[in-house]
């Protein structure tokens, strides 16, 4: 899924700049299989903006 891919480049490119808590999320968020990564970032944006709060700010 091309669309997850770069947002997931998007994170990568300032993984310098995470604190302690965002690479926690960042870590789960890895955990989460293909289908429900895509499902969260353009089916469920509320969910991941709830769960994933910190990481949000990456991606503007």
């Amino acid at each position: 899924m091309k669309e997850t891919s770069e947002i997931l480049h998007k994170l990568f490119d300032s993984i310098n700049e995470f604190t302690d808590k965002e690479l926690n999320q960042l870590e789960c968020l890895l955990d989460i299989d293909d289908q429900h990564l895509f499902d969260l970032f353009f089916k469920e944006k509320e969910k991941f903006d709830e769960e994933f709060y910190d990481l949000k700010k990456y991606l503007k």
